[in-house]
């Protein structure tokens, strides 16, 4: 590899000359640093948090990198790009290698394969073999890459990546001196960015984009020193269940576990990178999630500008749901890349033809193994894309020539069918007819749960009732700006205002249709729209800063108070303003600052007034969603303890804390005292024992009328924080 510094007038460029073989040796180093980090903790000196970075780095990157070099070697210019298209490749092969060896290996005497020796060994082969393979085809192959020093030198770079510093201590320092002071400061600057990106350099954005989701992303996963729960909590149950094994069993029931992007992918980053599960939670997944953003960054980019694509990302990571729960949820993170990098394919027109079918097909394949609510939802769209651009060429409304190649083919979408009931049939058993009897009501089952009707979702209460008011206004805002999508996707349709290719137009479109269930959900009551809003968006995302930008100019106009020389720039401040309200509204900033009020997901950043003088549904959320280390340590006593056979009584917030610590079997909770049958456990937590509240669904009742015998049962632990009491 030669290096090169050429000197201008404005600036410096680094110029590097790569070869098969310069790649290789940084391939290689790479790995042979892994292994040694590895060696080194087995005799006893290994060097903290080197062996989780490099692994992170190789996992995520290495594989897929090695992949598209040898699809694709002469599209390297955008490294960027490069980079986003490796690590979707290596996702994927990590997800089906896992899947592979739990089948292959037992036939051959090895009977853990997914453990850490077995991994090791399988990644190291086949990342050898791509070696090999690479340098096999790309004999010859140079390139040359330019980087400019002033670019990623300069002083906006680098006050830029102060922000996920500043989330990293905010977390700590609202974890152990209830201080969020830096975590507001975060939430300020993060808001202004929208209405100063102009005074940054177009080629800063990207890094713009990259540093807000992972600052954002951070400022949840980080609270506290236990995981957020969600459903990453029956997640992480699953993953240790393969860790144990040592194996992926298809025949073990439940459609969460047969998702690869779940139980398959995530103990293979914990197991080669050594890092625990819930670390694997709080760092690793949102270290992947802030590729979404950046993914859509180049996809809105490449249709529109840099400026809107920007507005389109930061709407799309504004949302609460961005980054309280599809950045620390397993499924959505493995799902939302796959999906994203999809876009991109769309929206790519450098890419060689044979290339983008290859990725197509890997990329849409993982997504339907890792997420089935978002896989069904994606087939419908697809289907009805493609009848809509079958239609359209029937009806000749389409160019006949194209210089871009479809994505959305009929052969293509059925593969995609064939392959999700394939998969769906392969996982569940049983005979064919027994398994296409079932997969409608999995469909359905799989959308209600996923996005429809999520368990424990607040979104319902943010749309129907009358809560605070950072809620009602941040409802506002919300259908404010759906209503925008829609007035986006017209302008553009009848207006062609900027240059979107026709499939993603129409895939717009379907996802716009499959965003109707917000709305009929808001009118019957009967629908939790928040997962559904976010998904939409990764499509939408752009309309609504078109739309918006429209509406406010329509407005203007309407007023007399347009004018040419304002143009777009004044629409776009005006727009930008509103996009800093709607983050301020989803990240909590409102509602603990200045209204003191219920502030919904972000409930952490408030943590210390709601535990003061919260009120009841405040500290019910916050106990719900939190776990404190004596409500954990209680519940780790109660899992090694107790009698498996006995019953475990606890109101509704203690419920993801047990199950996090596998006491997930034969719970039940509520008010009802005659359900408490004698021979059985009551674990109090700290919202029972120290609030003297009890929570049966979304009611909260005084311990004392929920548990009015509880002082003639026997308690038989206490740590001041947490009790647990056995009724005989």
């Amino acid at each position: 590899m030669a290096l090169r510094a050429k000197n201008g007038m404005c600036e410096s460029t680094l110029t590097f000359y790569l070869t098969p073989k310069s790649i290789l040796i940084i391939i290689l180093s790479i790995q042979s640093a892994l292994l040694g980090t590895i060696g080194l903790e087995k005799i006893g000196l290994g060097i903290l948090i080197l062996r989780q970075l490099i692994g992170f780095i190789y996992l995520t990157f290495v594989p897929g990198f090695l992949l598209f070099c040898i699809l694709e070697i002469n599209n390297l210019s955008n490294i960027n790009k490069v980079a986003l298209y490796s690590a979707g490749l290596s996702l994927s092969l990590l997800m089906f290698t896992g899947f592979l060896i739990s089948l292959s290996y037992p036939l051959i005497g090895i009977s853990k394969p997914i453990s850490e020796t077995s991994l090791i060994v399988t990644i190291t082969v086949i990342v050898t073999l791509l070696c090999c393979v690479f340098y096999i085809r790309n004999k010859g192959f140079s390139i040359t890459l330019s980087i400019h020093k002033e670019r990623i030198f300069s002083p906006c770079v680098f006050s830029l990546l102060l922000l996920p510093f500043l989330a990293i201590f905010g977390t700590y320092f609202l974890n152990f001196y209830d201080n969020n002071f830096l975590l507001i400061i975060l939430l300020v600057v993060v808001s202004a960015i929208p209405i100063i990106i102009n005074k940054f350099p177009e080629y800063v954005y990207s890094t713009t984009v990259w540093v807000i989701a992972i600052s954002l992303l951070l400022y949840i996963s980080l609270d506290t020193i236990y995981i957020r729960f969600t459903d990453v909590t029956v997640e992480i149950l699953l993953c240790n269940l393969t860790i144990t094994n040592g194996f992926w069993d298809p025949a073990y029931p439940g459609s969460l576990y047969s998702m690869l992007g779940v139980t398959v992918l995530y103990p293979i980053y914990s197991l080669v990178s050594g890092i625990d599960l819930t670390w694997t939670v709080k760092v690793i997944l949102p270290l992947l999630y802030s590729l979404v953003p950046l993914t859509l960054y180049y996809v809105y980019k490449q249709q529109t500008n840099e400026k809107i694509a920007f507005l389109s990302c930061f709407f799309f990571m504004g949302m609460y749901e961005f980054y309280t729960w599809a950045g620390v949820t397993m499924k959505t993170v493995s799902s939302g890349l796959f999906l994203a990098l999809f876009l991109l394919l769309i929206a790519d027109d450098k890419m060689d033809k044979v290339t983008r079918r290859v990725l197509l097909i890997i990329f849409t394949l993982s997504l339907t193994v890792s997420h089935y609510g978002t896989s069904y939802i994606f087939m419908f769209c697809i289907l009805g894309s493609l009848i809509i651009l079958l239609v359209l060429e029937k009806m000749r409304m389409r160019e006949n020539h194209e210089d871009h190649v479809r994505v959305i083919a009929p052969a293509f979408v059925v593969l995609y069918i064939t392959f999700a009931i394939s998969w769906y049939i392969y996982t569940v058993g049983g005979s064919w007819f027994a398994a296409m009897v079932n997969i409608g009501n999995h469909i359905i089952t799989s959308i209600l749960t996923g996005y429809i009707l999520p368990e424990g979702s607040y979104a319902l209460e943010i749309l129907i009732s009358q809560h605070s008011f950072s809620l009602q206004a941040l409802k506002v805002l919300l259908i404010l700006f759906a209503i925008f999508m829609i007035i986006g996707i017209m302008a553009q349709v009848c207006k062609t205002l900027f240059k979107f290719k026709k499939e993603y137009e129409v895939l717009s479109l379907s996802f716009a249709f499959a965003s109707s269930t917000i709305f009929v959900g808001y009118a019957s009551g009967m629908v939790t729209p928040d997962r559904m809003y976010h998904l939409i968006s990764y499509c939408l995302a752009p309309f609504s800063i078109i739309g918006g930008s429209a509406t406010i100019e329509g407005i203007a106009k309407f007023f007399k108070h347009h004018s040419n020389k304002a143009g777009d720039h004044n629409y776009f401040k005006v727009l930008s303003i509103l996009l800093i309200a709607f983050f301020l509204f989803n990240s909590g900033f409102i509602s603990d600052v200045i209204m003191k009020d219920y502030p919904g997901a972000p409930v952490y950043i408030s943590k210390s007034r709601i535990i003061g003088n919260g009120s009841p549904a405040e500290k019910r959320y916050l106990h719900w969603t939190y776990a404190t280390e004596y409500c954990v340590e209680s519940a780790k006593w109660l899992a090694e303890k107790r009698d498996v056979k006995l019953s475990v009584i606890a109101d509704i917030t203690s419920i993801p804390k047990l199950k996090y610590c596998s006491v997930g079997n034969a719970l039940c909770y509520g008010v009802d005292v005659s359900r408490i049958q004698r021979l059985s456990y009551v674990y109090l937590d700290y919202f029972n024992v120290i609030d003297g509240l009890f929570a049966s669904g979304k009611l909260v009742f005084n311990i004392t009328d929920a548990l009015p015998e509880l002082g003639n049962y026997s308690k038989i632990y206490t740590n001041g924080y947490s009790e647990i009491y056995y009724y005989c």
